[in-house]
């Protein structure tokens, strides 16, 4: 995967590539609900699985002094089994950790240590009732048992309209009684609807009409209620459309016996609650800013806070926490490292020198800051910040002030600039660059009012003004906007996913089905959503997986890059129902369709193979079809797949290659979808959670599945250890391996994305199969098999020849004994004297022979043997047969030759004295 090069985009800038025309021309349709009736979810919700690598992280808080504080005047019972809750999460394998007031008072309960607060029927001290509700406004999620209702009306958490009392008697009492399950909600999907757990009378009830009077009626599900009376909430679901993280509240007493029956519905709320947050974010209190988040923040002013930024960036599926002053550092590199995007306000404390270099650093390895200073009105304040924003090219003048007020227009395509015509500012300043840094807005004079650097693998932004974000301000003009996409990039600039939604439906854009299909999986991805944007996007740098969300408008613009994209052998998935606008598209062809005709409206999806993975991994749909529940009017084409592509869905119930609508193409790098996704916004196969979300994750979740390598198929050297197999894995977020030897699994891990070798050592003479299957942490897969061939190319090896090499005529019993090693004996023949004297099986024990009953003479013996793969050894020795020993002189035979031996011994004296004789005459 390639990333852009620090200095990309000011190149494309001075290029004049992203000087373009900044209006955006969509095409759009109408939408009307369909009268089907399937149920419409009106809180769409993630599921309840979760990566395999990814802790859900619960605080559950521990507070042991029972007094009851001043806000609370109508507690009930206090309980405080938190060990005995801690003991539920922990035997669902979640992280449980018990936290005291004075904890949470040092600032330890941050979303970037924990993904919920559980509050087991207490409820919070004085001093810690801020620290918690920020921790929820920042995107965690809360679970609260029984009598902690009473916090959470008090500071106007739920509902809104009861800060300041508890609302006890209004929104709530103690009315409870058993929990009826009145809804298919991913906290009750352990239990069937109209299921009644028994729990007894006198816990939490929430007054359903009460609730539906508020702003947040929309936002609530009625999860359980109580038998006695169908207007008391037993079970309560809060998912906040503008601001804050989840909220599930169960009437539990937790005194003593946690309610067994339960515990399947506290561990399911903790699952949903538990946030997926496209990025961490992080704003600096440390140092004193003049505005803060929230009205408690100790801040240089009261008067301009910035609580609907952070609200509008954790409704846009982010999480924010807050940098507060300690003794152990401020802008270290440590607390740094749990985030993605550093906010700093002009400030009245100066940065030390090693929070400067911890800053920069940090923006160096990834990170990215905004920064928002001012005119010289604290002239102190504003060389504070620049002492950070210097590293990076970028300072605040510090003698100029802009006008009162001011409008921009939009001048260059940026990233931060999507959708944005108009940014207002109030007497802003104005900034200098330097090196590699580069304008982004420009005021009436020319002076650059906001730029950017790019630094290492980070990005830094400077305004030049604080109030740009400031409530009151931030809905001015395009302002929101802006801050939106600022997060997008900075957090996302490089993600090797890029996303296209315009998707109408949802909350916004970041909370579509798709958004939260990858966001559940843990996708980094860039979002887009005007098509310009999308067009540029797919032209600046390479990207892994497109994924193209068109329900709205039109991207045709942009089909010329997706085609190089997909025949660069890129990922892709796209849902668009504009074929049938521009049918000779050559991106059609390229995936493996042509246009056929339009797609009847409200027509059910069938599927055509439902052992395919889009409709089973990670989730399994278990039902036959897709059925519509929203209508867009156009809601798409038929398509006719070519031979290069299959087709796993369409609009025939069975097989019919010109009815299709889902294809996959490119060796299963590319899916199609003709038929819109979010039109099925239904539970049709009651899995608690919308179709379209389900068909979006399965399809992103295939395309994005590990791939392998293929090693040849080899032969080894039985008993060999020298010889492995060696597969080449890979994926973006790589889990674990199998290995199987002939079906059966012999070795598995942890994969952390790399190579994976596997030793070989075999003993039989066999065909070997060795399949190994890498997961990522969505469950998806891929497998290679290598066939090993065992072979055995070694000959017998001779260990021990006979020894006894001779014996006399007439011996009638003479054993030889040879013995050979091999893995695999066959068979042995014995020759004498070239000729073939026995013959049979080997087992591999000792070889012995009787060879009794030779005649005299000297006899050539070899033994060959043979092992199951036709190698072979052999052995020769020589045999010597004597005559036999007799009774002649001196242990000599009787006759030599058949003379007698006396007599020869008697001619060898004569002969040896005739000898002396001749030699003494001769002296």
């Amino acid at each position: 995967m390639k990333r852009a090069s620090p200095l990309l985009l000011i190149t494309l800038f001075l290029a004049g590539i992203f000087i373009l025309p900044v209006g955006v021309t969509t095409t759009t349709v109408h939408l009307q609900e369909t009268s089907l009736d399937i149920e419409i979810l009106e809180h769409e919700s993630e599921p309840s699985w979760l990566p395999a690598d990814r802790n859900v992280r619960v605080a559950i808080y521990n507070e042991s002094n029972s007094t009851v504080p001043s806000y609370a005047s109508n507690p009930g019972v206090d309980h405080n089994n938190a060990s005995g809750f801690q003991d539920i999460l922990l035997s669902y394998g979640y992280e449980a950790t018990l936290l005291t007031t004075k904890d949470i008072s040092n600032h330890k309960l941050t979303t970037a240590e924990y993904d919920i607060l559980a509050l087991v029927d207490n409820v919070p001290r004085e001093n810690i009732t801020n620290q918690i509700k920020e921790f929820w406004l920042g995107g965690g999620g809360l679970l609260a048992l029984d009598g902690s209702a009473g916090y959470l009306c008090h500071f106007g958490i739920l509902p809104s309209e009861s800060e300041g009392s508890d609302g006890f008697s209004v929104y709530w009492q103690y009315d409870g009684d058993d929990f009826n399950v009145t809804a298919r909600h991913p906290i009750s999907k352990g239990y069937e609807k109209n299921q009644t757990v028994e729990t007894g009378f006198g816990f939490l009830a929430w007054n359903w009409t009460a609730l539906q009077g508020t702003s947040i009626a929309s936002d609530l599900t009625m999860v359980a209620r109580s038998n006695a009376d169908s207007d008391d909430v037993t079970a309560l679901a809060f998912e906040p459309s503008n601001k804050g993280g989840k909220i599930v509240t169960l009437a539990m007493d937790n005194h003593g016996v946690i309610y067994q029956d339960l515990n399947q519905m506290v561990a399911d709320s903790v699952d949903w609650l538990c946030p997926r947050p496209k990025g961490r974010i992080l704003y600096d209190l440390s140092h004193r800013p003049h505005y803060g988040l929230d009205s408690w923040d100790e801040t240089v002013y009261t008067d301009f806070y910035f609580t609907t930024l952070r609200n509008t960036i954790v409704n846009h599926a982010y999480t924010v926490d807050k940098l507060y002053p300690s003794a152990s550092g401020n802008l270290t590199l440590d607390n740094l490292g749990k985030y993605d995007m550093l906010i700093l306000c002009e400030s009245a404390i100066n940065y030390t020198l090693s929070e400067i270099q911890a800053v920069t650093d940090w923006v160096d390895a990834g990170g990215g800051l905004v920064a928002l200073n001012d005119a010289p009105y604290q002239p102190l304040a504003q060389q504070y910040l620049n002492n950070i924003t210097r590293q990076f090219g970028m300072e605040m003048n510090t003698s100029y002030t802009g006008p009162a007020e001011i409008v921009f227009q939009t001048e260059y395509q940026h990233p931060i600039t999507e959708g944005v015509s108009n940014v207002r500012m109030w007497t802003p300043g104005a900034i200098n660059i330097t090196g590699s840094a580069y304008p982004i807005y420009n005021d009436t004079d020319g002076n650059i009012v906001v730029s950017g650097s790019d630094h290492g693998d980070g990005r830094a932004l400077l305004f030049a003004d604080r109030r740009i974000f400031a409530n009151g301000y931030i809905a001015s003009y395009n302002n929101e906007r802006v801050a939106t996409n600022v997060a997008n990039w900075l957090i996302s600039w490089d993600a090797d996913t890029i996303l296209y939604t315009d998707e109408p439906n949802s909350v916004n854009y970041y909370r579509t089905p798709v958004a939260r299909a990858l966001n559940e999986l843990g996708m980094d991805f860039y979002l887009v959503f005007a098509d310009q944007y999308l067009n540029l996007s797919l032209h600046h740098r390479t990207w892994e997986l497109i994924v193209v969300d068109n329900p709205w408008s039109s991207v045709d613009d942009a089909y010329d890059a997706m085609f190089d994209h997909v025949e660069g052998g890129g990922r892709f998935v796209m849902s668009s129902y504009r074929v049938d606008n521009s049918p000779s598209e050559p991106l059609w062809s390229l995936l493996g369709f042509q246009y056929i005709t339009e797609m009847p409206d409200k027509t059910e999806l069938h599927i055509w193979d439902e052992s395919h993975p889009i409709f089973n991994t990670p989730y399994d749909y278990s039902v036959a079809n897709f059925t519509p529940t929203w209508d867009y009017n156009d809601e798409g084409d038929v398509l006719g797949v070519f031979p290069n592509a299959t087709a796993l869905g369409g609009n025939s119930s069975s097989y019919d290659v010109n009815h299709s609508v889902i294809v996959l193409g490119n060796e299963g790098r590319t899916l199609f979808n003709g038929y819109l996704i979010d039109q099925f916004q239904g539970d049709l196969d009651d899995s608690t959670y919308s179709d379209n979300f389900e068909l979006w994750l399965n399809e992103i979740a295939f395309v994005m599945r590990p791939t392998i390598d293929s090693p040849s198929d080899m032969s080894i050297e039985a008993f060999d250890t020298e010889e492995s197999i060696t597969w080449t894995p890979s994926s973006d977020r790589p889990m674990s391996y199998k290995i199987e030897r002939n079906s059966v699994e012999v070795e598995s891990a942890s994969w952390g994305g790399g190579q994976i070798t596997y030793d070989l050592e075999e003993e039989s003479l066999e065909l070997v199969t060795f399949e190994l299957t890498v997961y990522n942490v969505a469950g998806s897969y891929a497998s290679d098999t290598v066939m090993v061939t065992v072979v055995d190319t070694t000959d017998p090896s001779l260990a021990e020849a006979p020894g006894n090499l001779e014996y006399e005529e007439g011996t009638t019993e003479h054993l030889m004994s040879w013995s050979f090693s091999d893995a695999f004996p066959d068979s042995y023949v014995l020759y004498i004297n070239g000729t073939e004297e026995e013959g049979g099986s080997w087992d591999g024990s000792e070889l012995s022979f009787d060879v009794g009953g030779l005649s005299v003479g000297a006899y050539n013996l070899t033994l060959l043997v043979n092992d199951t793969s036709g190698n072979s050894a052999t052995s020769t020795v020589y045999l010597t047969v004597t005559g036999p020993s007799g009774g002649g002189p001196f242990g000599l035979p009787e006759t030599i030759f058949g003379i007698d031996t006396w007599i020869i011994l008697a001619a060898a004296g004569v002969v040896v004295v005739i000898i002396i004789l001749v030699l003494m005459k001769k002296r």
